[in-house]
């Protein structure tokens, strides 16, 4: 008798196991397809140069040279070592974004270039033909103004339409343009 009990309790649970089934209710609507990111890139607004942050002269191999320190608290030492770092600027008169380092010959020949450390990036200024204090400029976001991309190392980029890989050196040589079509950068 204990054994028919037993027999009957496991077939009861089976039966019972058996006739429970997950109900599964019709499929929702499919979401809006959001917009392509930028993976890991990094980009600043487009800021506009303060009189009031150039940092005094300083000589260096026979030049005098401003050093105006843009802050990029994303900008790592690991950045710095494996990744890529573009800064542009925008100035009165130029119709495109150029990237640095230039030279500008509407105001003398002035050099504007960079230099990169942990958080922030300097932009140097100096003249190229004298060893004179080449001065300061400042501006808005929409003239005289700088913006910088960063893309993380590790990683090489690849184009979607494409699926090829993009050097370092490769996105230096692109347009600001095509730089900001290549990572959906607004403009």
């Amino acid at each position: 008798m204990r054994t028919f009990k037993l027999l009957a309790m496991i077939l009861l649970i089976g039966i019972i196991a058996v006739s429970c089934k997950k109900e599964t209710g019709p499929a929702g609507a499919t979401g809006a397809t959001g917009a392509t990111g930028t993976a890991n890139v990094i980009y600043s607004p487009w800021t506009g140069f303060d009189a009031a942050l150039w940092k005094p002269t300083i000589n260096e191999y026979g030049r005098t040279i401003r050093f105006y320190p843009a802050v990029a608290n994303d900008l790592t030492q690991n950045i710095i070592d494996q990744g890529t770092v573009m800064v542009y600027a925008k100035f009165v008169g130029i119709p495109t974004p150029m990237a640095l380092p230039i030279t500008v010959y509407d105001v003398g020949n002035k050099y504007i270039g960079f230099r990169l450390e942990p958080d922030t990036i300097n932009i140097a200024y100096y003249d190229l033909d004298d060893t004179n204090d080449p001065g300061t400029f400042s501006g808005t976001a929409s003239e005289n103004a700088y913006r910088y991309i960063i893309i993380p190392g590790g990683t090489p980029s690849k184009s979607p339409a494409k699926n090829s890989e993009i050097s370092s050196e490769q996105l230096k040589a692109m347009s600001y343009k095509q730089v900001c079509s290549h990572f959906n950068i607004p403009e």
